[in-house]
């Protein structure tokens, strides 16, 4: 299961996320770049392996 959320972002962030876009060899949609952005962003916090927060699913 996929929870939906709408993103507002401002034009100065936009323009980083396009071109990072733009270097990744199967070019994503907009929306799989920011959902592996923020993976990536995680991952580096060491959030991937913390346990999930009780009471989400």
């Amino acid at each position: 299961m996929t929870e939906q959320t709408l993103l507002r972002y401002t034009p100065s962030l936009g323009k980083f996320i396009d071109p990072w876009r733009d270097q990744q060899l199967d070019g994503p949609s907009r929306a799989d770049a920011i959902r592996r952005l923020v993976s990536i962003a995680l991952k580096s916090e060491g959030m991937d392996k913390a346990e999930k927060p009780k009471g989400r699913k």
